[in-house]
């Protein structure tokens, strides 16, 4: 039996020999699998970042020219409210400069003899002054008997006289206007303590 015995310890000494070069020979068959699989995978991560360094390039193009485009809008907007402003002024010159005419032509005739047509001329002109203010929004601020508001009125002095209430306007120094509803001078006036 012991050369039965040497005979199964020579087979299974052969066959274990036979195994480890089998596993030899398959370990470098599955490295190198496990290398192309690693390469391939290397090479479809360059490709995606290839892909994504293009697509970051085109939108860093776009909004280099989203900017410049923002930067000539804003640039043609401040051309085209300053050239809509010169028109807006224009319009209201060119409102007045009839008014300037009246002035002229009453001011040709102020050493007639007739003063009261000389001072309807005046009142006239002053009508037509303003109804041009009128028509562009401009309103006087009514004063004079009303209670004193610090939104409309500035007090430049309080008198003693008058028969009404204490806080009311009884004088206007300068009349106060509005522009639209917005005040753009306020009135000068004399308040009732």
């Amino acid at each position: 039996m012991s050369e039965e015995k040497r005979d199964v310890e020579e087979a299974a000494e052969v066959s274990a020999k036979a195994e480890l070069e089998g596993q030899a020979e398959r370990k470098p068959k599955r490295a190198r699998k496990k290398r192309e699989a690693l390469a391939e995978e290397l090479e479809k991560l360059r490709a995606e970042l290839e892909e994504k360094k293009a697509e970051l390039e085109e939108k860093h193009d776009r909004l280099i020219r989203l900017a410049a485009d923002f930067d000539n809008y804003k640039k043609r907007v401040a051309k085209e409210r300053a050239e809509l402003l010169e028109m807006a002024n224009r319009e209201l010159i060119l409102k007045f400069l009839p008014v300037l005419d009246n002035l002229e032509r009453a001011m040709d005739h102020r050493e007639s003899s007739d003063f009261d047509s000389f001072y309807k001329g005046i009142e006239m002109i002053l009508s037509q002054f303003r109804n041009i203010l009128r028509d562009e929004g401009v309103e006087p601020i009514e004063a004079v008997g009303r209670p004193f508001d610090p939104e409309l009125h500035e007090a430049v002095m309080q008198v003693d006289e008058g028969d009404c209430d204490s806080g009311t306007v009884v004088g206007e120094f300068e009349k106060g206007y509005t522009l639209k509803g917005k005040v753009i001078r306020h009135s000068k006036v004399s308040v009732r303590k």
